[in-house]
């Protein structure tokens, strides 16, 4: 509903808030790509192109549909060249949100198959100051995309342990918590 009543130039943003709610807490990847989906085909601006774009990279990662992955991770990077950044460089080196940025851009590069590349840029967001608004010691969040990037991978031991520490750092992540059980589940149906 809340969709349906926004206005036209809030729509896209709303389909997006639906889609990380189904991704993130429901795990409905299916319906959340239909709703990114959504939000692409009526976004305009290239700087939410570009993250709706590895948005849809990252989930498709996760289904592993890997080529589909590659083409939004392409079409992400097309979007960056139209956007008020200069480089990546300057997008990473932006200090209030480099822990934000290094992670989109970590997903861009696994999906493109470069994965040192991105796996590095995953653990560098430990390594610089938290995002602005963040109040936790370590980036939980950089143990969270780990986490999400073993378990598409089936390296689950590694998946599991990178949720708990993602957990141990921020005990109140919705995501880490929900994350960990679906995939505590599925595994407990295949024994």
């Amino acid at each position: 509903k809340g969709v349906q009543a926004a206005k036209k130039d809030q729509k896209a943003d709303r389909y997006s808030d639906l889609a990380a709610y189904y991704k993130d807490q429901l795990m409905d990847f299916k319906k959340a790509e239909s709703c990114y989906l959504k939000a692409l085909a009526i976004e305009t601006d290239p700087d939410e192109l570009h993250e709706l774009e590895w948005e849809l990279a990252s989930l498709c990662f996760r289904m592993r549909r890997f080529k589909d992955a590659r083409l939004h991770a392409q079409k992400s990077l097309e979007h960056f060249a139209r956007t008020k950044w200069a480089s990546e460089e300057i997008y990473l080196n932006y200090r209030p949100y480099r822990p934000a940025r290094l992670m989109r851009q970590a997903w861009i590069y696994i999906c493109l198959g470069e994965t040192e590349k991105g796996l590095s840029y995953f653990h560098q967001m430990n390594e610089c100051l938290r995002c602005r608004q963040c109040r936790h010691q370590v980036c939980f969040e950089s143990y969270l995309y780990l986490a999400m990037y073993y378990e598409a991978i089936e390296d689950y031991d590694q998946a599991i342990a990178y949720y708990e520490k993602s957990l141990q750092a921020n005990p109140h992540s919705i995501t880490a918590r929900a994350t960990l059980t679906h995939l505590q589940r599925q595994l407990a149906k295949k024994k």
